[in-house]
This record gives structure tokens, C-alpha cells and sequence, in this order.
């Protein structure tokens, strides 16, 4: 969006990134069914129930049979059963697992499901094989959802900072970082995040903070400035939008102009998004 706006992208840092989506759908699953899984992961399943159920009227298997969650936990009548509504009006984390039951694989559609178990034990690619008519479309959507060629072939640098240890975003959603010169693996001093993903996510906030700040006495904020050497946050110059700002407004009510790129730009020098 910021590329279309104009915006000259320099690097993005991310962390714990689901890149390739489809994957992370079909690991989910296999641990929800070994009961191997750190509390927690059954929010990611709430979020892509609610994501993939008839939500989205753009996405292809929307609104003719296939969403992703179990018919059971699509009740209009009943809110607690109704996996479509669970996410309105922001939730805690807390509500959502109130409302997940046990074995969370119940709450997603059975046919998916069993393709994913089969995908894993027989080692083939998640959604490799859907039912024509049942769960192909489904896989489409999610598909089309999975960013990792995107991020390979990303015209600009991304630091990716990701522990491979992860309990909820596998580690496997990282690309191999020797395709393409425009990717890396992040650390801090010779230090690379470890630990499960709450343990990597402090290091990783920490650290990409502390690459564009030099601190002189802890606790003054005027010590916060930007490196004294360029090379260490790659470039200071960045280009001002090609195109006028403008407003978008979607049915979230969310507003993206140009002006946000440049107050990112004016105070780290770089424009980066931050995934965690």
C-alpha cells in the first residue's frame, strides 16, 4: 500500500512473521491434534475461523459452503457457538479461549482438517490436495493469503526476527534468507532470538529499537537520537511521494494517507512495518 502511495520503502523489520500462512494453518492443526501446543495458539485458530468463514465477501470461498469453521460453530443463534462473531468487538485474549473448546481442531471444517493430518503425515505441501466442491476454494483463499514469494522477491531489505523455537508462528514461515540478497536473519550483537514467542518477541521490540537510538543517560529522552553513522541503519535520505496525499477509509474504518510515511520517515529515516 505504501509502494502505491509513492512511498520509497528502505527496509522493513519484522517479527515472527507468518509469511506463508497455508502452512501455518496446517502446523496448527497437527499440534492441536498431538495436544502439543502451548496455551495460546487456539487464538491464532479463533482468528483464522473468523477470517476465513464467510467474513470477507472478497475472498473466493466466501458465502458457498466452504468456510473454515465447523457448521457446528456457525450458529447465528448463539454467539458463543458462532466462530464468525467472535472477534467483534475486540476480545481479550482471555474471552477468546473461554469460548474454545478442548480439542480446538473441533471448532474447523472437518474436511480441511483431515487433509491437513494427511498432508502431515504423508510430508506433501498443506492444501497440495482439496475436494473440488468441499475445501478447494477454501484452500484458494488461503493461498492467496500466503506472502512468502512476495517477500522473496520484495524490491527492498527485510530483517526478519524470528526464534526457531516459536510455539506459535513456526519457524518454517521464514524463507531461506540466501535466495535473495534483500533478505536477512536478525541479531543483535551476534545475539538471534530464542525462546517461545512471547520470550523472542521483548528481544525483538528491544532490538529494533535499539538499532536507530544511541542513549547517553537511561531515562532522558532528549539522549534518543539517530545514529551518528548511516551505514548502520543502511540510509538517512528518503524520497518524498511521487503522488498526492490521499485518504482511504475501509469497513473498519481505518485511515492510511501518505503523511503517516512521512513522520515514519522523518524519525527513523527508514519506513518499516513491525509485525508481532
Amino acid at each position: 500500500a505504501l509502494i502505491q502511495l509513492g512511498a520509497n520503502i528502505i527496509g522493513a523489520p519484522v517479527g515472527a512473521p507468518p509469511f506463508d500462512l497455508n502452512f501455518n494453518i496446517g502446523w496448527g492443526i497437527d499440534k492441536f491434534q498431538r495436544n502439543n501446543f502451548t496455551s495460546g495458539l487456539e487464538v491464532i485458530s479463533a482468528f483464522v475461523n473468523y477470517g476465513y468463514s464467510s467474513t470477507n465477501p472478497d475472498l473466493p470461498n466466501s458465502n458457498i459452503g466452504q468456510d473454515f469453521a465447523n457448521p457446528s460453530y456457525l450458529n447465528p443463534n448463539n454467539a458463543s457457538m458462532n466462530a464468525a462473531v467472535w472477534l467483534d468487538g475486540s476480545p481479550t485474549p482471555e474471552q477468546l479461549l473461554a469460548l474454545i473448546p478442548a480439542q480446538p481442531n473441533d471448532i474447523g471444517n472437518p474436511t480441511f482438517r483431515s487433509e491437513s493430518l494427511a498432508a502431515t503425515a504423508q510430508g506433501t505441501p498443506y492444501c497440495g490436495t482439496s475436494t473440488s466442491g468441499v475445501t478447494d476454494k477454501l484452500c484458494e483463499a488461503i493461498l492467496a493469503n500466503t506472502l512468502k514469494e512476495e517477500v522473496i522477491n520484495a524490491p527492498f531489505r527485510i530483517s526478519i526476527c524470528h526464534s526457531r523455537e516459536d510455539d506459535t508462528i513456526a519457524f518454517q514461515n521464514t524463507p531461506d534468507t540466501t535466495i535473495s540478497p534483500n533478505l536477512s536473519l536478525f541479531g543483535l550483537g551476534g545475539i538471534v532470538p530464542t525462546g517461545n514467542h512471547i520470550e523472542a518477541s521483548f528481544f525483538c521490540l528491544f532490538s529494533f529499537i535499539v538499532v536507530f537510538t544511541a542513549f547517553s543517560t537511561i531515562g532522558d529522552t532528549r539522549s534518543i537520537e539517530a545514529l551518528p553513522n548511516p551505514a548502520q541503519c543502511g540510509a538517512y535520505n528518503t524520497e518524498s511521494p511521487s503522488a498526492a496525499p490521499t485518504t482511504t477509509t475501509s469497513s473498519a474504518g481505518a485511515l492510511l494517507s501518505n503523511t503517516v510515511a512521512l513522520v515514519l520517515s522523518a524519525s527513523v529515516g527508514t519506513i518499516g512495518a513491525l509485525y508481532m
